[in-house]
C-alpha cells in the first residue's frame, strides 16, 4: 500500500544513529571513576600511620647508636691527639708537665702543651708571670680538640655571673687514684713542687697508666654555692682546659666513676665522668684510647691511675 506523509513515510520514523559521545567526556568520567577508586578510608590512614610510628621506633635508637658511635670515636681521636701532645713535651723536655705550673700561677698542662697541639700563637701570648686568670684573652679561647662532641653543656660556660673566665672543655690530666688537691700525687701528673715524673718514673708502663680522660658537665646537684655574684641554681661542673685546677684540669680515681651527682661530699666533683652512655673514654701513657665501661672492675681502673703501684693488672 502506499502511504503518504510529509516524511514520505507511513507514520514512523526511521531510527536515528545515536549522537557520538566525546572524547573527553570519557575521559573526564573514567578519571573521576578512577580518583574514587583510588581513595584511603579513614581506617587505612590510620593504620598506615600506625606502621610508620612502629618503624620510626625502631629506627631512631639505631640511627642515634650510629651518631653515638661516630661521636665517640671523634672523641678518642681527641685524646689521642693529646696523649701525642703530652709524649712529645716528655720526650723534648725529659719529663711530663706538671699539672699546675709558672710559680704557682695555676697554669695547666694544658696550657703547656698548646705548641704541640699547633696552637704556638695562644701558647705565646700567655703570660707565665701572671695567673691562669689574668691571661683570660688566652683561656677563653675554645680549642675543638679539648672538647667531645658527645659533651652536654647544660649552661653557659664560661659563665660571667659566675666569675668564670676559662673556656670549656672536656678533657683532665690523670693525677692519680687520691684526692687532688692532696701532695703528693700518685699518678703521672703531679703538683709543680713535687719532683717530675720522668717516663722512667713510670714503673707500671705506660701501657697501664692513665694519662688523661673525660671530666663533663653533668653533676645535677653541684650548686652554684662557690659563685660570687650568682649563688642560686645548678652548676653542673667546672672543666676548663686553662686552669690549672681539681675539676677544671684535673681528674682522679678519688670518688664514684663516672657519676652523675655529688655521692661522697665533693669527691664525685674531682672523678673522671663523662656523657657518653655507659662509661668514659681515656687516654694511656703510650697514647693508646681506651673506652672503660661502667661495670668494669673499679680496682682495675684505680690500679691504672698509679704510676708506680706495682699492680699486674690491665684495663680491657
Amino acid at each position: 500500500r502506499r502511504c503518504r506523509g510529509r516524511d514520505g513515510g507511513c507514520g514512523v520514523r526511521p531510527p536515528q544513529a545515536p549522537a557520538p559521545r566525546s572524547q573527553a567526556g570519557d575521559r573526564s568520567s573514567g578519571s573521576s571513576d578512577r580518583a574514587v577508586r583510588r581513595g584511603f578510608t579513614l581506617v587505612e590512614l590510620l593504620v598506615v600511620i600506625a606502621i610508620i610510628a612502629v618503624l620510626v621506633g625502631l629506627l631512631l635508637p639505631a640511627v642515634q647508636s650510629v651518631r653515638e658511635s661516630a661521636r665517640r670515636t671523634q672523641c678518642m681521636n681527641n685524646l689521642r691527639q693529646i696523649g701525642l701532645g703530652f709524649s712529645i713535651y716528655a720526650d723534648s723536655h725529659k719529663r711530663f708537665p706538671a699539672a699546675t705550673a709558672f710559680g704557682s700561677t695555676f697554669a695547666s698542662g694544658f696550657t703547656q702543651i698548646l705548641p704541640q697541639m699547633e696552637e704556638t700563637a695562644a701558647f705565646e701570648q700567655y703570660d707565665r708571670t701572671k695567673p691562669a686568670m689574668e691571661n683570660a684573652a688566652v683561656i677563653a679561647q675554645r680549642i675543638p680538640l679539648f672538647l667531645c662532641p658527645s659533651m652536654t653543656f647544660r649552661r653557659e660556660a664560661p659563665d660571667p655571673t659566675c666569675d668564670e673566665v676559662g673556656a670549656p672543655a672536656s678533657y683532665a690530666v690523670c693525677t692519680g687514684s687520691g684526692d687532688a688537691w692532696v701532695i703528693p700525687h700518685d699518678g703521672i701528673f703531679v703538683d709543680e713542687k713535687e719532683p717530675p715524673v720522668r717516663i722512667r718514673n713510670v714503673s707500671d708502663g705506660l701501657s697501664k697508666t692513665l694519662l688523661a680522660g673525660e671530666l663533663d658537665y653533668g653533676l645535677s646537684n653541684y650548686r652554684r654555692s662557690l659563685c660570687k655574684t650568682n649563688r642560686a641554681g645548678i652548676r653542673w661542673g667546672n672543666t676548663s682546659w686553662g686552669m690549672g685546677y681539681a675539676g677544671y684540669s684535673m681528674a682522679t680515681l678519688f670518688g664514684t666513676y663516672n657519676a652523675d651527682r655529688l655521692i661522697n661530699g665533693n669527691r664525685e666533683y674531682q672523678t673522671f665522668r663523662s656523657d657518653h652512655p655507659n662509661g668514659c673514654v681515656f687516654v694511656m701513657g703510650d697514647t693508646a684510647t681506651r673506652f672503660v665501661d661502667d661495670s668494669d672492675d673499679p680496682t682495675v681502673l684505680r690500679a691504672a691511675a698509679t704510676r708506680a703501684g706495682g699492680e699486674s693488672m690491665s684495663l680491657p
